[in-house]
């Protein structure tokens, strides 16, 4: 009897959706099994970051990448109708920001449910975006 190889993240890559470790051949199980194990780090729903990365990001890094993360996130559930606003569209800037928190901030044109942008989002609806796209 033969025991089956343990699942490993992508060779290519660091930060990936779930359909994208899917398509790597990953089940969801397989996928809980590297998160315990801690090959990855899930950083939002549907997003997940190889954890040998995220263990060397300095604190403001990974607040910064969390935002990347939520962008990468909804890239496949999201019309992109929103903007990133106040101090995520800062660190996105790279300005320098004194004891912020990790809250994503964005704009958009209607309130959608907090499932499908993450309950770390602060989202401003009702706000006109025009000509900050």
């Amino acid at each position: 009897m033969t025991r089956s190889q343990p699942p490993s993240p992508p060779e290519k890559g660091n930060l990936w959706r779930t359909d994208q470790l899917h398509a790597h051949g990953l089940n969801s199980r397989a996928i809980q099994l590297l998160v315990r194990r801690g090959k990855l780090v899930r950083l939002r729903y549907g997003c997940y970051i190889r954890a040998a990365l995220w263990e060397k990001q300095s604190a403001w890094l990974r607040s910064t990448q969390r935002i990347y993360a939520h962008a990468h996130g909804t890239l496949t559930t999201s019309a992109g109708d929103f903007v990133y606003s106040h101090t995520s569209a800062a660190r996105l800037h790279r300005l320098f920001l004194w004891n912020v928190d990790d809250v994503i901030h964005i704009l958009l044109r209607v309130r959608p449910s907090s499932e499908r942008l993450g309950k770390e989002s602060a989202v401003t609806p009702g706000l006109s975006m025009r000509g900050t796209l």
